[in-house]
């Protein structure tokens, strides 16, 4: 039994020694998508549940930030479903400010309408 208890803990600390060093030279793509899972993503979640009992106070808080990291990381999807909705606020303010424009006479009450309608139907698909 002892053996293998050996045997367990050097794969650990072969992994750690060659998975650290990998999983940290993982250099970003620039068409990486935020909020998706990476390879390097899982290679850190990976690292961050290895049983090392002594070090697991302090790669189990590491290798969780860096797995969050680079989840969170790369730029906004031109997906639907993925991109944030509209906040309400922001676009209850652009009406706002379309009806100063209307009421100070720059805007006609048809193009006023026109950009009411096209932001309220982007309100009622965010709610959806």
């Amino acid at each position: 039994m002892g053996g293998m208890n050996s045997v367990g803990l050097l794969i650990i600390i072969l992994f750690v020694v060659v998975g650290i060093p990998i999983a940290l030279s993982l250099r970003p793509s620039p068409n990486e998508i935020a909020n998706t899972f990476k390879f390097r993503t899982i290679v850190y979640i990976i690292l961050a549940l290895l049983p090392i009992p002594l070090l697991w106070l302090i790669t189990l808080p590491l290798f969780l930030y860096l797995a969050y990291r680079t989840y969170i990381y790369g730029k906004p999807s031109d997906h639907p479903s993925l991109r944030p909705p509209p906040s309400t606020l922001k676009i209850a303010e652009e009406i706002e400010t379309l009806h100063r424009l209307f009421t100070n006479g720059v805007l006609s009450e048809r193009e006023f309408q026109v950009q009411k309608t096209r932001l309220l139907g982007a309100m009622a698909k965010s709610k959806s």
